[in-house]
């Protein structure tokens, strides 16, 4: 999953775009962009505590849990 860093639309792939400047050979110039506005993006994933798409730190459990840095506290064994 990806996340738009202009416009935060959620999407499964991002768009293709393919610049041939006029030439019918290549090499061409080849870029991924957000579908919706082309702007750029990041991979992303659910918090499972808020559900939120996380976009910043996060921290990833053994068991592939992960959990944005909202919902997920260090504690020390002396609190």
């Amino acid at each position: 999953m990806y996340i738009c860093k202009n416009c935060a639309m959620l999407f499964d792939e991002p768009k293709r775009i393919t610049e041939r400047h006029g030439f019918d050979y290549g090499p061409y110039e080849e870029w991924y962009c957000c579908p919706f506005c082309g702007g750029d993006y990041e991979e992303t994933m659910p918090c499972c505590e808020c559900g939120e798409y996380i976009t910043g730190r996060y921290v990833q459990l053994a068991n592939d849990e992960v959990y944005c840095e909202d919902c997920f506290t260090i504690h020390d064994i002396r609190d």
